[in-house]
């Protein structure tokens, strides 16, 4: 199924911020999020050579030492469209055991990429919200997402607003008209595009990689399925 997702990503971008663990530098740097993770960007999670994601002050030089320079504000879109991308394969395999998916429209998806994108698949799998939308109590869905608003132990007033708007989100009727008006403009996007691959043509990431398929296609503004 094709989504338009762009509703999910200005959500995730609006909510995870992308501050900088050292302004002093041309870059962006790692910073501890409230739940006390090493992040960078837009809510990418600094993890180590064994996958295990950094938490703790203590953990601050290895996550320096993973990005020494820092990454660029294109960079940093590169590791948030990748990371959407993988967290939408996680959700569409969760939606898809029975046929959810299919019942959904695409801001109530939107909705639940960005809970998801923020609480974890795993978290997502174990919760009531997803029992509540396996029964088809759809209705109950905006009350379940405003239950989960404690991170580090307490309650985060980022995480409240986090889910009021994602509730919002979930109750917003989707038309014709306002998919056209979330698409970029055509033009814009392809500039957009040539830059940020010229820019990684000049100065590639630690991997080494070209950009992939979902930055691609969301970099230009089109449906990710």
């Amino acid at each position: 199924m094709t989504r338009n997702i762009q509703p999910a990503i200005a959500l995730i971008k609006r909510f995870e911020g992308i501050a900088d663990g050292d302004p002093s530098t041309v870059n962006l740097d790692p910073y501890r999020c409230p739940a006390g993770y090493w992040t960078i960007g837009w809510g990418h999670v600094v993890r180590d050579a064994r996958g295990r994601m950094l938490k703790g002050r203590a953990r601050g030089a290895d996550a320096r030492a993973i990005f020494p320079r820092g990454i660029t504000y294109l960079w940093a879109e590169r590791l948030l469209f990748d990371d959407v991308a993988a967290f939408a394969a996680a959700l569409n395999r969760v939606l898809a055991t029975d046929g959810t998916d299919l019942r959904l429209n695409d801001n109530q998806y939107c909705a639940l990429l960005s809970f998801v994108f923020n609480v974890g698949i795993s978290a997502f799998e174990r919760s009531t919200l997803l029992q509540r939308l396996r029964e088809g109590d759809f209705a109950d869905v905006p009350r379940q997402l405003k239950r989960w608003t404690r991170g580090g132990g307490r309650v985060l007033g980022g995480l409240k607003r986090r889910r009021e708007a994602e509730a919002k989100l979930w109750l917003t009727q989707v038309s014709v008209d306002e998919i056209a008006r979330e698409k970029p403009c055509p033009h814009e996007a392809e500039a957009k595009l040539d830059h940020w691959e010229a820019t990684l043509g000049a100065a590639p990431d630690a991997t080494g990689d070209a950009p992939s398929e979902a930055v691609v296609r969301l970099s230009r503004g089109e449906e990710w399925s």
